[in-house]
């Protein structure tokens, strides 16, 4: 067999890739390490009427784990590290099979398999009847299970939130003290590492990146709906106490405003400080101040937030794409819908002057539909054309809304 066939090779920890031979070429053996409870998913691409397989040797310890999957046009092989090697070494040898004919041309891959590093993880604090939750690591191919040293403390968490590698857990101080938070493989007792959690009555405080703002103000409209322009008091103090009322006061009210007494947001241009104060128990007192900066949103910024409230599916019905029909509706125009829903929109109050834009149209295949200056669009033929809309704004700034018609 001439073709070369690639197999990819995708991780959680790595990635590589490596390459099955021809007919002609010698075995290939290729050198893994892996530590202890990782995995590796291997994807090999693959022509038509080719199966895969693969044998195993020198794993009566079981060092490794291995599962495959045949699919239509790709096989998946994955690789889970179990417990370390020490002289013995699996081999895990790759074939395929032409109809019931096994192919002799083989990749052998020699897996080591390290011993797992315990991972090291940063002591917490928190204020007693509050909760927090905690961002923790895991490259693994186990999930983990939490316990705690001394029971009262914190209510320890059984599941989590999962991002990636990341695992995110909700804890609840109930009462004063310390404890350290183990945790394990779930279903095991193999430790993966621990970190400490103080429940007290520690100081409110401004947390350090939060110290310095810089918000945009949409001078067409509202601020309060759009993103980088305005922030949550609570979400800037770290140790907040549980019961307690925060809120805040803005020097300078021509550069930003304050809603409720507790969300912060730009209304022009400039700088000012915000005063965040903590009511509890019956007495307030000031937890710190925040420099806020407030820039000028481009008129591009704030077309894209009046896009969010439809989350960017501007024409038809939620998925950008219009259907005409030859014998009926031929026609339908886009420009209302633009201005409606990017330069006039409800959930930022903007309201765009004609002088300040101008609207160009362009479709894909005017064979299939062409499109006005003044954007009609007007169905020829059955088939599917974009028709790409672009805003020209005066601030030298420019959006594109693509919409998709589909003549039938």
């Amino acid at each position: 067999m001439k073709k070369t066939l690639c197999i990819l090779l995708s991780t959680l920890v790595m990635m590589s890739a490596f390459t099955i031979f021809g007919a002609s070429a010698k075995v290939i053996v290729k050198n893994k390490t892996m530590n202890a409870y990782t995995k590796r998913t291997y994807i090999l691409k693959k022509p038509v009427n080719r199966k895969y397989k693969f044998k195993i040797k020198n794993n009566n310890k079981k060092y490794i784990g291995v599962k495959l999957k045949n699919n239509k046009k790709t096989f998946k092989l994955v690789v889970t590290a179990k417990k370390p090697t020490k002289k013995v070494h699996p081999v895990v040898t790759l074939y395929y099979v032409n109809s019931k004919k096994k192919v002799v041309n083989k990749m052998r891959l020699n897996y080591t398999v390290n011993p797992m590093k315990k991972l090291t993880f940063k002591d917490r604090k928190m204020n007693e009847k509050t909760s927090r939750k905690i961002t923790l690591n895991n490259p693994y191919a186990y999930e983990y299970e939490l316990k705690a040293s001394k029971a009262g403390i914190v209510k320890v968490p059984k599941n989590c939130a999962k991002n990636g590698t990341k695992r995110t857990y909700s804890f609840k101080a109930l009462k004063k003290g310390s404890t350290n938070i183990e945790i394990c493989f779930k279903g095991t007792k193999k430790l993966v590492g621990e970190f400490k959690i103080t429940s007290g009555d520690f100081k409110t405080v401004i947390l350090p990146k939060y110290k310095t703002l810089t918000f945009k103000y949409n001078s067409h409209g509202s601020s309060v709906y759009m993103t980088e322009s305005h922030i949550n008091v609570k979400d800037i103090l770290g140790f907040k106490h549980a019961g307690a009322v925060y809120s805040a006061t803005v020097k300078d009210e021509s550069v930003a405003s304050v809603v409720s007494d507790r969300v912060v947001y730009a209304t022009g241009k400039g700088s000012t400080s915000v005063k965040i104060y903590e009511e509890r128990n019956g007495k307030t007192k000031k937890v710190g101040t925040v420099q806020l900066n407030c820039k000028k949103a481009s008129m591009r910024y704030v077309a894209i937030q009046n896009s969010m409230l439809y989350d960017g599916q501007i024409f038809g019905n939620g998925d950008n794409t219009v259907f005409l029909d030859l014998k009926s509706d031929k026609t339908t125009t886009l420009s209302a819908v633009i201005k409606e829903r990017l330069l006039n929109n409800i959930l930022t109050a903007s309201e765009f002057k004609s002088s300040e834009y101008k609207i160009s149209y362009k479709s894909s295949n005017t064979k299939i539909a062409k499109v006005s200056s003044k954007g009609k669009v007007t169905a020829r033929k059955k088939g599917t054309a974009k028709i790409t809309c672009t805003l020209s704004f005066s601030d030298k700034t420019k959006y594109k809304a693509v919409c998709t018609i589909i003549v039938e």
